[in-house]
């Protein structure tokens, strides 16, 4: 139905114009610039780069700590072994067992007369 505004009906076809039309606005997205791309990823890049050099140090400072105490394992074992023998020569060393070897197994006897001490210079060598 047309309805008549003053007897006037133009007025009714602009009002239908004005709710027909429709507005179209585009949305133009706003990038960022290719500058500051950049600038992003070479931050990014710059901070791997950082990180796996740090994390690459710690791993070899991890190895060396390894070695070390390998090493620290290797010497104590030595050590060990070094004073058993120490141990060991002390007493195939004595002139107790030295005499009593001497005495039983090739049928020396001792003689009283001509005892030299030779203790005393023997262990300035080893000094």
């Amino acid at each position: 139905m047309v309805s008549y505004t003053n007897g006037n009906l133009a007025y009714q076809a602009r009002e239908k114009e004005t709710v027909q039309k429709k507005t179209v606005t585009k949305v133009k997205k706003s990038t960022m610039p290719i500058r500051e791309k950049l600038f992003y990823l070479v931050m990014v890049l710059l901070v791997v780069v950082v990180a796996s050099v740090i994390i690459s140090n710690y791993a070899q400072i991890v190895e060396y700590n390894y070695l070390i105490q390998k090493q620290e394992q290797a010497i104590k074992a030595i050590q060990l072994e070094n004073e058993s023998l120490q141990l060991k020569i002390a007493n195939l060393s004595s002139p107790e067992r030295i005499l009593s070897i001497a005495q039983k197994k090739l049928g020396m006897k001792l003689n009283e007369e001509q005892i030299v001490m030779l203790s005393n210079q023997l262990h300035n060598r080893q000094q």
